[in-house]
């Protein structure tokens, strides 16, 4: 990792070099393909192991996975609760 800024703390006759870098890791946002009435995460040939069939791509939904095993259906009524209060490009986006 590359460190944000490089200097020196300086008291008296003792220099320390120091170093800054970033608390966050970016991660991007990855939503995973599920089942519209079960909310059961698809396999890659859209077989919902909860349903035991194949699902028509009318059916399937995306999720995001936010702790493991737990996944909530992103919709865009379910997210606009929690983006009222948001402005600029990403309300007009999801509203």
């Amino acid at each position: 990792m590359k460190a944000l800024w490089k200097g020196t703390l300086t008291v008296a006759l003792l220099s320390i070099p120091v170093k800054l870098y970033t608390a966050v890791r970016k991660r991007p946002l990855e939503f995973h393909l599920l089942h519209r009435s079960c909310n059961t995460p698809l396999k890659y040939e859209r077989y919902c192991p909860s349903c035991r069939r194949e699902i028509p791509w009318e059916e399937v939904v995306r999720g995001y996975e936010y702790e493991k095993t737990n996944l909530f259906p992103w919709r865009r009524k379910s997210w606009r609760r929690f983006f009222l209060r948001s402005t600029g490009p990403l309300r007009s986006f999801l509203l």
